[in-house]
């Protein structure tokens, strides 16, 4: 795993729009571990500060609890219906910061004296990352791994050639959808019972997702 600024040395690039997106408003969204295992999402400011990413909440709150426990997260930009700069994201897991002078030097940075509560502390160590953007008729996900050079996916929207029935929730090009231009719009049913058109972005991106399955033998 790796410190934020283990991140900036080894995708600098990406390491920079990311922390652009996770800094464009002023909460992101905080994925964690409830104890019976099902996620649980809840708004977050992100800190950034002394080449580390920092994730401070209320300390009696239900997902400090939850770090505590498991310290798995997700942290994902706040949505952005254009996707024009795209959407970030990065996992890993959070340190919980004890130490007196950390704590003090992190207050210090803040905009507002933190609250008479205290507040909980923990220090991101990134698993991965990943910057998700439209670019005309292309989904584009830059992405990085600890330890490996980072990468692009470019999907395109060109129709593929079916072979039959696919498997459950397999997409196949809608290319008359009424609602193009829409961000993550649905249309369901139609001339295809079971069907229902999706839009990606702000790009006509429209597919038709197909609940039929496969009648091939195993």
């Amino acid at each position: 795993m790796a410190r934020w600024s283990g991140f900036e040395r080894q995708a600098p690039e990406l390491a920079g729009a990311v922390r652009r997106q996770l800094t464009a408003t002023r909460h992101c969204v905080l994925g964690t571990l409830r104890a019976d295992g099902s996620p649980r999402l809840t708004g977050l400011e992100s800190q950034f500060g002394d080449g580390e990413l920092w994730l401070a909440m209320m300390p009696d709150s239900r997902k400090a609890d939850d770090l505590r426990r498991d310290p798995r997260f997700a942290l994902h930009s706040a949505p952005d219906v254009s996707m024009a700069d795209g959407d970030a994201k990065v996992n890993g897991i959070a340190v919980l910061v004890d130490d007196a002078a950390t704590r003090d030097r992190f207050a210090a940075t803040l905009p507002h004296a933190p609250p008479s509560s205290g507040f909980a502390l923990f220090r991101a160590e990134l698993t991965d990352a990943s910057l998700a953007r439209v670019d005309d008729d292309h989904m584009v996900i830059d992405s990085w791994r600890d330890g490996e050079a980072p990468r692009q996916v470019r999907r395109s929207s060109e129709p593929q050639e079916s072979a039959g029935s696919g498997p459950v929730g397999a997409l196949s090009h809608y290319p008359d959808a009424p609602f193009r231009g829409r961000t993550m719009g649905w249309r369901v049913g139609g001339g295809d019972p079971g069907s229902a058109a999706l839009c990606c972005g702000s790009s006509p991106l429209w597919w038709r997702c197909s609940s039929r399955t496969s009648t091939g033998a195993s």
